[in-house]
């Protein structure tokens, strides 16, 4: 056993040594070893591999190389975000040199080209919220003021005015564009000036046979770019023969364009049921130019609205009424609650008519007593008292004087009379119209609705 040890042992000594593990291979042959196993990934297209081991070597050993390959591949899988941060990122690590510079730049041209062109496939779709936001990023990797004209463009269709003013003029001040360019972008200038302090509807999109109510009238005018002035305002727009109404109250603001039909993320409806006796229906302090007895249901904005109701006879009631996302909100309960507090109210018997009959009952009673009073005197002349010579206890002087009185009291009894009389007819009178007209009143206003044929039926209560 020991002589076969010594036979190993020179021939490990006859072949240069002793035998040594091999060493496991270092983080630089690593990244090298992932480095091309992934640019062997890139020839087939299979971007998702080269991406992870791209990332591998860069975790290895970190260098710019791998990072900007890491953006190339984002970019093959169009994931354009992801290539643009990682673009940005390479420019911070360790190793960047001219090649790898203009290896990212070269990827950052890729990527306003493939911008640019899903911006113009967000115009096309008339997604300008997003056709925006990629031109931006377009003029951000290669600043040109063509990319600020089609910004322009873009926010001009969006109705901002203001916005679109601002880049055009910017684009005026980069150089880059040429002759006819920035002739156009000049005459835009010049057109969006006299836009600026006005707000604008734009009704193009708007049916001709769909009635447009802004605040108290009806636009007839059905141009494209109608001018307002800017501040809230409530826009109606009448559907269905007037059953359907929608409304907005937004803020109009000055260099802005609105397109009708507002867009609108949240909403909700007032539901109204038709009630004979209001006449008129406002929002916002703005009457509903519709045919109320027509109308069911009234589409808002979420939000919190001032909603006044006016009777015929001139009676009004404003509350408040909460729309939330997707609610509907019966206006009936409330509009019907306060007619039937006015028609209480109105149906009530009024006591001043009474008061003043009693008032007449009074003073036909004083004249009564002042009528028996001046009688009264003119019998104490006329029989005067006899004293024991059988002599009158009256001087002619007291009886005249106390004739005298008579007459006059008479003559304020009598008139007295007459206006007491008069007093209590009047009043009596007064009265009894006032209880007929109170039962008229209560059905003027008395909560009603009405079918869609037109029909309506009253509620009535109390006695007359």
């Amino acid at each position: 056993m020991r002589s076969g040890l010594n036979v190993v042992l020179l021939i490990a000594v006859a072949l240069g040594g002793p035998v040594r593990a091999k060493a496991p291979p270092t983080p630089q042959e690593q990244a090298k070893k992932a480095h091309k196993e992934a640019k062997k990934a890139l020839r087939t297209k299979d971007f998702a591999r080269a991406y992870e081991l791209f990332e591998r070597a860069d975790q290895l050993v970190p260098h710019a190389r791998y990072v900007a390959e890491m953006a190339w591949a984002r970019f093959k899988q169009k994931r354009l975000s992801d290539a643009h941060r990682l673009a940005k990122l390479a420019v911070t690590r360790p190793g960047l040199d001219a090649d790898i510079q203009t290896r990212i730049e070269s990827l950052e041209e890729e990527l306003g080209s493939a911008w640019w062109e899903e911006a113009d496939e967000a115009v096309r779709a008339k997604d300008f919220d997003r056709a925006y936001k990629l031109l931006e990023r377009v003029n951000q990797l290669v600043p040109h003021p063509l990319y600020l004209t089609n910004m322009a463009k873009v926010r001009y269709e969006q109705g901002r005015l203001s916005d679109a003013h601002r880049l055009y003029a910017l684009a005026l001040t980069r150089p880059g564009l040429d002759d006819p360019t920035r002739a156009a972008t000049q005459r835009d200038i010049k057109d969006l000036e006299g836009r600026l302090a006005s707000a604008w509807l734009d009704l193009s999109e708007v049916p001709t046979a769909r009635r447009l109510q802004l605040d108290q009238r009806m636009l007839e005018d059905r141009s494209e770019m109608f001018k307002m002035t800017p501040g809230h305002h409530l826009l109606c727009l009448h559907q269905k023969k007037g059953r359907v109404v929608r409304c907005a109250w937004r803020e109009f603001q000055a260099g802005r364009r609105y397109r009708v039909p507002l867009k609108r993320t949240t909403s909700g409806a007032m539901l109204w049921e038709p009630q004979e006796t209001i006449a008129e229906l406002r929002i916002q302090q703005r009457a509903l130019l519709v045919d109320l007895a027509l109308l069911r249901r009234l589409e808002v904005d979420v939000g919190v609205y001032t909603v006044e109701a006016q009777t015929s006879g001139g009676l009004a009631e404003t509350f408040q009424v909460k729309v939330l996302d997707e609610a509907d909100v019966p206006l009936a309960p409330r509009i019907e609650g306060w007619l039937g507090r006015e028609s209480a109210k109105l149906s009530a018997i009024d006591p001043v008519p009474w008061a003043v009959t009693g008032a007449g009952v009074v003073l036909t009673g004083i004249a009564a007593g002042l009528l028996l009073s001046s009688a009264a005197t003119r019998a104490d002349i006329n029989n005067p008292k006899l004293d024991e010579f059988n002599i009158s206890t009256m001087s002619q002087r007291e009886a005249s004087q106390d004739w005298a009185a008579s007459v006059d009291i008479t003559t304020a009894g009598w008139v007295t009379l007459g206006v007491g009389v008069a007093v209590t007819i009047g009043g009596a009178v007064w009265g009894i119209i006032d209880v007929l007209d109170a039962g008229e009143r209560r059905v003027v206003v008395a909560p009603s609705r009405c079918g869609i044929d037109g029909g309506c039926s009253v509620v009535v209560g109390g006695r007359f």
